[in-house]
């Protein structure tokens, strides 16, 4: 069942992807994926520099925080 799951949404996935690649063009997405990844990896970055410091010691690393 999950072999069937994971096959319609990697299907579901094309016939969008294909769709938004003719409507917006393939420059257009890939720099926009590429500005998205740019702010999560600042994002991340912030984190875990708040979390570690300039020690390297982080304590105790809550449960939510390793989620996030």
């Amino acid at each position: 069942m999950s072999a069937v799951t994971t096959g319609v949404v990697n299907v579901a996935a094309t016939v969008v992807s294909i769709y938004g690649v003719d409507k917006w063009g393939r420059r257009a997405i890939f720099l926009g994926g590429g500005f998205q990844m740019i702010i999560c990896q600042a994002l991340i970055a912030a984190a875990i520099g708040a979390k570690f410091g300039i020690d390297g010691n982080p304590g105790d690393l809550p449960l939510w925080y390793a989620i996030v």
